[in-house]
């Protein structure tokens, strides 16, 4: 768009409510069921990143205050992964909501599923106490979970055309959680940033408000 920074997201490439619903549902319809759905509607409005999410353990969240402790994040370097400071080595706080725009019930899905996560961990079957453990009960290969649980999703949430083309990735929820903490929960742009892990403010700024 003329006049905008090069970082600003055109809201086209911003997945609506409905359609984080449509994602969720087409996952939960796969091997995993539920556990993919509170997956995405995690990230969709927590705005975890990929690595984020999939590193956190049940003792980073605190379930009373709806809010999730980000000091990690999951890497792939020549077919290794290994665990890191987030992005920016900025470890944050941020918060999810009760429910969704589309009525999806977040914060009881995913206290359950933390209760799941800590039995698990007692059991040995989840060492970690990951909450979103790959079905080995270690952390997922970004690769892996794209080709069994995503791909197919995709095209069944209508994501992806037959040829696996679309304007929508699983990045895409990141910018679900960012428009609606400005947009709908009216939160300042600072705390925003912050919940994010942008390196400024400004940045979330040219990301989502732009200039003209």
């Amino acid at each position: 768009m003329a006049g905008e920074s090069a970082l600003f997201v055109d809201p086209g490439e911003i997945p609506a409510d409905a359609d984080v619903a449509r994602l969720g549902q087409a996952l939960a319809a796969g091997r995993r069921g539920e556990l993919d759905e509170l997956m995405a509607n995690v990230a969709a409005y927590s705005g975890l990143r990929w690595g984020e999410l999939t590193a956190m353990t049940s003792a980073q969240i605190d379930p009373a205050a709806r809010v999730i402790g980000v000091d990690r994040k999951v890497i792939e370097v020549a077919g290794h992964l290994y665990l890191e400071a987030p992005k920016n080595r900025k470890r944050r706080r941020t918060i999810y909501p009760r429910s969704t725009p589309a009525g999806y019930p977040l914060a009881d899905r995913l206290a359950a599923r933390l209760e799941q996560a800590r039995a698990e961990q007692n059991a040995g079957t989840n060492p970690s106490g990951l909450i979103f453990p790959s079905p080995h009960g270690r952390h997922w290969r970004s690769s892996n979970y794209c080709r069994r649980a995503l791909a197919p999703a995709y095209q069944a949430a209508g994501w992806r055309d037959a040829s696996g083309n679309g304007d929508w990735t699983w990045h895409s929820l990141r910018h679900v959680f960012c428009t609606t903490a400005l947009f709908t929960w009216k939160l300042d742009a600072t705390d925003v940033s912050r919940m994010a892990g942008h390196a400024s403010y400004r940045i979330t700024l040219d990301m989502y408000v732009g200039t003209t």
